[in-house]
């Protein structure tokens, strides 16, 4: 039920993009589900966004986190005038965890999710990931920095920030595999060098068939 609900969640929070962006005039060329870490997830193509105004461009993205927070409070709503142990308690307690479940994961600005797109559109500073590495990587060299002295602080500050956490995420996914690695190949590896070994020196031996000419 919580994935289910989970979805549904993630759904709407879709559908917000994509009706605020047709409200401004803009065009959604697709909508769909991809795999992100082997996990399913919802996108909108929202790129004609690119051609509101700044405040129009905030609302696009921030629709969907607007959504969420609506679904949260009208689940709270439900969950306090339901009675203890029933479906509707269940399912409204559900639905409050999951949309602040997926508030929690879309407004990191760190990842390129909602809050990396609402940090470009709040202070319009386009790839802002990779601009922020561009700045450290002309500052480091010597090359001219072509930024403004209020887009050089954002981009200082953010560089480093995105840094640890990608080396957060891949070092816990490193560990992990390893960990699984360490744990699985030594046995497999065995069971394979034990099942040759047998193989290799107790060989089967070959009938040969003669027969009387």
């Amino acid at each position: 039920p919580f994935i289910l609900l989970t979805a549904l969640v993630v759904t709407l929070h879709e559908l917000g993009h994509a009706f605020t962006l047709k409200q401004y005039g803009g065009i959604v060329p697709e909508m769909g589900f991809l795999f992100m870490c082997l996990f399913p997830a919802a996108y909108t193509n929202t790129t004609d966004s690119y051609c509101l105004s700044r405040w129009q461009r905030i609302l696009v993205v921030g629709a969907g986190i607007l959504v969420q927070i609506t679904l949260a409070a009208i689940a709270l709503w439900l969950w306090n005038l339901s009675t203890t142990g029933n479906w509707l308690y269940t399912t409204s307690y559900l639905l409050m965890i999951a949309s602040l479940f997926t508030i929690a994961l879309n407004l990191n600005p760190l990842a390129k999710f909602d809050g990396y797109y609402l940090a470009v559109a709040i202070t319009g500073i386009n790839n802002l990931r990779n601009r922020a590495f561009s700045f450290y990587a002309h500052l480091l060299t010597g090359k001219p920095i072509n930024e403004t002295r209020r887009d050089s602080w954002i981009l200082a500050a953010y560089a480093p920030l995105s840094l640890a956490y990608i080396w957060f995420v891949f070092g816990f996914l490193f560990l992990r595999i390893t960990d699984w690695i360490l744990l699985n190949i030594p046995t497999t590896a065995f069971l394979l060098l034990l099942i040759w070994a047998i193989y290799f020196y107790f060989p089967r031996k070959s009938s040969v068939a003669t027969g009387n000419r």
